[in-house]
């Protein structure tokens, strides 16, 4: 029953039904399904079978959780940290439900193609749109270079391009492991579908991200390297094809003055200057607050508001989920994983790997469709074989050393992006 709940909150996260349907105006559906899915949840968990969920990913999202109360805490704004602590620890309930309750391959298969099914209504709904059918009612997007549809709920604009990138993978994944014809025909015209979605959203970070997860997927799934190159060149196509008909990715390739551009990277500048004074976060959600507007850059937004070990923190997960799902994807002794594990641990690699592409270009630091996949990750680590992860201490100095690493170049590259 519980996980039935969960499939069910999962729909609701992509469809937002109370933000357009009039019997549902107003109703905190949200907040009520995910407390009836908490009810039924935790009563089994306090009789004693526990959690088994020994991964690095979960030991980081209790860490985030600190960090990011306690940047709050250091701006001296009580209300605010109440409200994060309750806030992001909802996220981690899901998260660790999920993570219990996604404990066969059937269930797993299903919470999959869930995420799949709420992103093809909401594409379609994006698509009605731009034919003048607004079923949502929230309108085009208002730009003055171009026509641009938008989502519903946490799914605006560049967050509906952006989740259509990082749900791809996921459907590829449908697509590889089907064999019969018109099941794979039908996840071919999804991915379609969700390509066609991101180019009407007119987002030019979303068009990149895309272009991107063409050329990964060859890369990933592919070692003969024509095949790659092959991907690569697909990639560039598209690319091409985006360049001469999008008016919006014109206005940079062109070599016009970006306007929008240029305010993003005077704010990632000013963000940068202020982290001397703030190392520790200046509070979840207060950067337009600081800045004026939006950071645009998931991992500006992540320093700024949570600091130095927060964004530490950020990244160590995405380290994690990458590191362990090469070593399923790479795993072939009998026995301990199977071709459908290695296929779709490949599928969330591009999955991360798009999202931390499109985290370059939009604030996704804290969106709960980024939790859900660590989380399906970390289902999959159970599901594969705990025998493959057990050789390994769950943190080692090499690897922190390599996350902070990373951070350093992150913070380098958008700083000569900002001069």
């Amino acid at each position: 029953m519980a996980f039935f709940g969960l499939i069910i909150f999962l729909l609701i996260i992509f469809i937002q039904p109370q933000e357009f349907l009039p019997a549902m105006k107003g109703l905190q559906i949200v907040a009520i399904i995910m407390g009836i899915v908490a009810l039924l949840w935790i009563p089994k968990r306090l009789m004693g079978r526990g959690l088994k969920n020994k991964s690095q990913q979960s030991v980081l999202m209790l860490f985030f959780w600190i960090f990011l109360t306690l940047a709050t805490f250091n701006i001296g704004w009580m209300g605010g940290v109440f409200n994060a602590f309750i806030e992001w620890g909802k996220f981690v309930l899901i998260y660790f439900i999920m993570v219990d309750l996604i404990n066969t391959p059937d269930r797993f298969g299903i919470t999959v193609f869930t995420l799949i099914a709420g992103g093809i209504v909401i594409s379609v709904f994006g698509v009605l749109q731009w034919f003048g059918i607004d079923v949502t009612g929230v309108g085009f997007s208002s730009d003055s270079t171009a026509v641009r549809i938008r989502g519903i709920g946490i799914f605006d604009t560049n967050q509906l391009a952006y989740a259509m990138c990082f749900l791809a993978p996921l459907v590829f994944y449908f697509f590889k492991v089907t064999k019969s014809f018109i099941p794979r025909l039908f996840f071919a015209a999804v991915f379609c579908l969700f390509y066609y979605t991101v180019y009407l959203t007119g987002s030019r970070g979303g068009m990149i991200c895309a272009v991107m997860v063409v050329g990964l997927l060859f890369i990933v799934f592919n070692k003969k390297k024509h095949v790659r190159a092959f991907g690569l060149t697909l990639a560039v196509l598209l690319f091409v094809f985006c360049l001469q008909f999008s008016s919006r990715l014109q206005t940079v390739s062109g070599g016009q003055e970006d306007g929008s551009f240029k305010g993003r990277t005077d704010a990632w500048g000013a963000a940068l200057i202020n982290l001397k004074s703030y190392p520790f976060g200046i509070g979840k959600e207060q950067f337009q607050d600081y800045f004026d507007i939006a950071a645009h850059n998931s991992y500006i937004q992540v320093v700024s508001e949570i600091g130095v070990f927060g964004l530490f923190v950020w990244l160590a997960i995405f380290y994690y989920s990458i590191k362990n799902l090469r070593l399923i994807s790479g795993h072939f002794e009998p026995g301990l994983i199977n071709d459908r594990q290695r296929t779709v641990s490949k599928s969330l690699q591009v999955s991360l790997f798009a999202y931390l592409i499109g985290s370059f270009f939009s604030n996704s630091g804290y969106y709960i469709t980024l939790y859900i996949l660590f989380a399906l990750i970390v289902s999959l680590q159970r599901l594969a074989s705990p025998a493959i992860f057990k050789k390994n201490k769950l943190f080692q100095f090499k690897d922190l050393a390599r996350i902070g690493t990373l951070e350093i170049v992150i913070i380098l590259l958008i700083h000569t992006t900002s001069k």
